[in-house]
């Protein structure tokens, strides 16, 4: 004889849940519109709003719902991280545009950005010149929170140069349109030196001195299939000079 097992039906908070998790947006705003909290509190300690960041294809028209019905973008989860955290990742990965537009609707909800990036003494603005691609994260970061748009982290480096080093085409087309100085010049050499055969071989080399342009690099991989090039030099970037050796 063969058991039969008799499925659980979903509860109300398991739709809802469902909704959030796959971008089901008219569904979320039913479930909002018939009284479902913004804030309510799932069982490991998630919020709907930290749902919508977690989930691998997050939807900014929900995240944008939410805080509009009165989600709180500084909620944290049971892990104590914040929805903008489950965004960002510790800056441990590169972001999408769609991540951006995330972190951008955070921000008009009221979120205030970090001021540091944690890496090399660098600003905030220079982690999004890495992990970005947003004119206008840019932009609002520079407008709006006052983040120095040629701050410099512990080897000169401005985040221009960073975003010209990564071939960030939209960071560093929104960095130029905000007064960022196309120039620029790094302060110290950074190099990477492995020791073979009892004589130093250097893997890569970025001297003092160098201007944004100097720092490009060529790539075949596809997040550096766009051309910083040619947003530098339509700035008025030119080259140092300097003989450096890139990193690949």
């Amino acid at each position: 004889m063969t058991a039969v097992l008799a499925c659980k039906p979903a509860t109300e908070e398991d739709k809802y849940r469902k909704a959030l998790r796959w971008t089901q947006v008219e569904d979320v705003r039913t479930h909002l519109d018939g009284g479902k909290d913004p804030n309510h509190r799932f069982e490991d300690g998630a919020q709907p709003i930290h749902v919508v960041a977690k989930s691998a294809s997050g939807e900014p028209a929900i995240l944008a719902l939410l805080i509009e019905k009165g989600a709180d973008v500084d909620a944290k989860d049971g892990d104590g991280k914040t929805a903008w955290d489950l965004v960002w990742k510790d800056g441990k990965r590169k972001l999408s545009e769609d991540d951006a537009t995330m972190l951008l609707g955070l921000l008009d909800g009221g979120h205030k950005p970090p001021l540091s990036s944690g890496e090399d003494g660098g600003s905030f603005l220079h982690a999004v010149a890495l992990q970005a691609p947003s004119v206008r994260l840019v932009s609002v970061l520079v407008t709006k929170h006052a983040q120095a748009v040629d701050a410099r982290d512990d080897n000169g480096w401005t985040p221009l140069h960073i975003a010209a080093h990564e071939n960030n085409v939209e960071a560093a087309t929104g960095l130029l349109e905000n007064g960022a100085d196309a120039n620029a010049k790094t302060g110290e050499t950074v190099q990477r030196v492995q020791q073979r055969a009892g004589s130093s071989l250097v893997k890569w080399r970025y001297h003092a001195g160098s201007h944004p342009l100097d720092l490009t690099r060529s790539s075949k991989r596809g997040r550096l299939s766009k051309d910083v090039r040619k947003v530098l030099e339509q700035h008025g970037a030119t080259s140092s000079g300097l003989d450096n050796k890139p990193r690949r």
